[in-house]
């Protein structure tokens, strides 16, 4: 359980008509398209010498491994003359994509019934979380707490780092990123302030 909203999740497990099943306060992360890991991630806001340092070690890691990538990549092309690489992927570590991205709060509740469900939306949606719903099963009713409006993906390239803009840019991704997760945290605030009265 993220440290954000320990408070929340408890006050919601007080309830008897409710039980939490799965739960994310946000994050702000960078992700590895080709390695499919994540790099860095917090549950808080983020800064941008983090944001920046974190970038430079996957590139630079990912250049050190060009020529091994390179001499596998040309043995496969040898077959196919008319393949060609566009300049963006020419070099190994340019061709390489890592996402920065904000991940809103996302909340799954078991409700006793329909009726405790219809509640816990209207609250949910009164605090901004619009794409907010209940799934209604077999055996089990669960109302999803969620919104994708302070979301944000952002492909981040070797290029980027090399460029002048490359440092002021992610400087205000950062801060474009922290703006979101301030406003995430302001939501929920207000769905645990609902929840309350």
């Amino acid at each position: 359980m993220d440290a954000p909203i320990v408070d929340l999740v408890h006050l919601l497990n007080s309830v008897p008509e409710y039980v939490t099943t799965s739960s994310c306060s946000g994050r702000v992360v960078l992700y590895a398209q080709k390695e499919r890991r994540w790099l860095y991630v917090v549950h808080s806001e983020c800064t941008t010498k983090q944001i920046v340092s974190t970038c430079r070690e996957y590139f630079e890691a990912a250049a050190t491994a060009a020529p091994e990538e390179k001499t596998n990549r040309d043995d496969d092309d040898d077959d196919d003359e008319a393949c060609t690489i566009s300049p963006l992927s020419s070099s190994i570590g340019s061709s390489r994509v890592v996402l920065m991205k904000t991940e809103p709060f996302i909340l799954h509740v078991l409700c006793r019934d329909v009726r405790s469900a219809q509640a816990l939306l209207q609250m949910s949606r009164d605090a901004g979380f619009r794409e907010s719903g209940i799934s209604v099963g077999k055996k089990s009713i669960i109302c999803a707490v969620r919104t994708t409006g302070n979301s944000m993906e952002v492909p981040l390239t070797s290029q980027l780092l090399q460029s002048d803009v490359g440092v002021p840019h992610l400087h205000f991704l950062s801060e474009y990123a922290n703006d979101l997760f301030r406003k995430n945290s302001s939501r929920i605030r207000t769905f645990q302030e609902l929840i309350v009265d």
